[in-house]
């Protein structure tokens, strides 16, 4: 048990000393509440969408051939979790919570797997994200999102996002609410 830039964390560290043939060459497990200035001081940037304090437990695992698994478990109900697009909005208080894995190579983040979150009104089903290296930095390059729902609009999306910044996307649903695109007087938001 300690603190990381002043916030309560509780910390295990496994390691095997020879991890030739083990499952893993070191694990690291830790539970800790993260508010914004926590995640900005670790380099997580989630302003489009979440506010507030989340408690997270983390599991990263490290295996012998470079790769690493990272699963994340997150209560989100104290945090205020937004999706403007569709004008939607989690009040501070309400139950939600977030789940998914990172997979690393070389410490390279290479994919998001099991993405799942849960709200009131909204729901995500698991769902993946795929990353590429450009100019050395990370960028999204994929995803598929299995099921959505978020109000009255459900379906699912396929998307690719080619090099030059090209976002190709197939959605597909029973029910798509276009009020939260719309003004007051029918037109397309800008």
């Amino acid at each position: 048990k300690g603190q990381i830039d002043g916030r309560a964390i509780d910390l295990n560290y496994r390691e095997f000393l020879f991890s030739e043939g083990k499952p893993y060459s070191y694990k690291v497990l830790a539970k800790l509440t993260g508010d914004q200035d926590l995640r900005e001081a670790l380099g997580i940037d989630l302003s489009d969408f979440l506010d507030g304090p989340a408690s997270v437990e983390v599991e990263y695992t490290k295996r012998n051939d470079g790769s690493a698994i990272v699963d994340i478990k997150s209560d989100i109900t104290q945090a205020r979790f937004f999706l403007t697009p569709f004008d939607y909005e989690k009040p501070v208080g309400a139950v939600a919570n977030a789940t998914l894995k990172a997979h690393l190579q070389n410490d390279k983040l290479i994919k998001i797997s099991d993405l799942k979150v849960s709200a009131p009104d909204a729901e995500l089903q698991p769902s993946s994200l795929a990353f590429r290296t450009k100019a050395g930095e990370t960028e999204l390059s994929a995803g598929r999102v299995s099921a959505f729902r978020v109000g009255e609009t459900q379906g699912a999306i396929d998307f690719e996002i080619t090099p030059t910044g090209l976002l190709k996307l197939k959605m597909t649903g029973a029910f798509l609410d276009l009020r939260p695109f719309l003004k007051d007087d029918g037109q397309a938001k800008d």
